[in-house]
């Protein structure tokens, strides 16, 4: 198994059906077409016998293209419980899987640098994970932001690579996922596929284009304020009258949670606070930089004098 951050391995992972009404026909068989996450969200509404275009967003187009500002896109879901049951592919086309990947089966092609490129164990993780670590060489967090401000786990970007398990497909790397699903064999040097290729690019570019990617400004304590009201979930907060499905009503404690967290983020909502936490956490990961702090992170214990199998991995 490929231990990845996005766009390498993505997409190309097993799913099962466990659904009493699937004929018997097709029971204990494997289906073999393509089938994005966002598809499941229409199969349920397909099952459901429920509409799957999303009649709010299209009415708030309304709003929008009135103001001038970027439209919602419509939902990205093929409903496929009918696919499955014929085994037919329903996703012959490209299959967007990231700004930097794209899916056309059973090729697969990934561009620039990918983090956490690397292949793992069937157990993870386990000794060598730690003792990688012992020596400086990660896994390590990338994404490590605080008050929205990316925090670098190392000084520089060829130490932040190294402990991120970075790789550069730079212009492509480009897999056959159905004969090597763990994308251990790059074709992109194979002449026969550079036509292939470079459509695939042509057609990531023109696919990022249509990203909905829109400014999203600063962030605002009314947006978390929003969040705990509807129940904890990051959403719209602005002109959201009768956008929400109303929220069951929450009990005293859940109340008292809520107004002592908006309490809480409030007290932290300025410039000054928002500074010293930034300067505490930065300078809590110049102390996790050095290997002897990080030693005393995590212990592996081993289940034989070997070392090879960890019993436990105490992170």
């Amino acid at each position: 198994m490929l231990c990845v951050w996005v766009s390498l391995l993505t997409g190309v992972t097993n799913a099962f059906v466990f659904v009493g009404f699937v004929p018997s026909a097709r029971r204990g068989t494997a289906f073999e077409g393509v089938v994005s996450i966002a598809d499941w969200y229409g199969t349920f509404c397909e099952l459901a016998k429920v509409d799957v275009e999303d009649h709010a967003a299209a009415a708030a187009n309304d709003w929008l293209r009135a103001r001038h500002l970027p439209q919602l896109k419509p939902v990205d879901a093929v409903p496929q419980w009918g696919f499955i049951l014929n085994n037919t592919n329903a996703r012959k086309s490209s299959l967007h899987l990231s700004e930097q990947a794209i899916l056309k089966w059973p090729y697969k092609l990934v561009v620039g640098k990918q983090h956490y490129s690397g292949w793992q164990g069937e157990l993870y993780p386990n000794c060598s994970t730690v003792n990688s670590m012992d020596d400086g060489n990660g896994p390590s967090f990338i994404d490590l932001k605080v008050f929205n401000r990316r925090f670098s786990v190392q000084p520089t970007e060829e130490g932040e690579d190294r402990v991120t398990w970075a790789s550069d497909c730079q212009s492509g790397c480009f897999y056959n996922v159905e004969l090597d699903p763990t994308e251990h064999h790059n074709l992109a040097d194979d002449s026969k596929f550079a036509g292939m290729i470079s459509e695939m690019r042509e057609e990531l570019i023109r696919l990022n284009s249509q990203l909905f990617s829109p400014g999203r400004g600063n962030p605002k304590l009314n947006a978390c304020n929003n969040a705990i009201d509807i129940g904890g979930f990051y959403g719209p907060f602005v002109d959201v009258d009768g956008w929400y499905t109303p929220v069951p009503p929450a009990g005293f404690m859940q109340r008292l949670k809520n107004q002592a967290l908006k309490e809480l983020l409030k007290a932290t909502d300025t410039a000054i606070v928002e500074r010293g936490v930034e300067a505490a956490a930065q300078a809590a990961l110049k102390i996790l930089r050095h290997t002897q702090a990080q030693r005393k992170l995590d212990k592996c214990t081993n289940s034989s004098e070997t070392g090879e199998m960890p019993s436990a991995v105490v992170i």
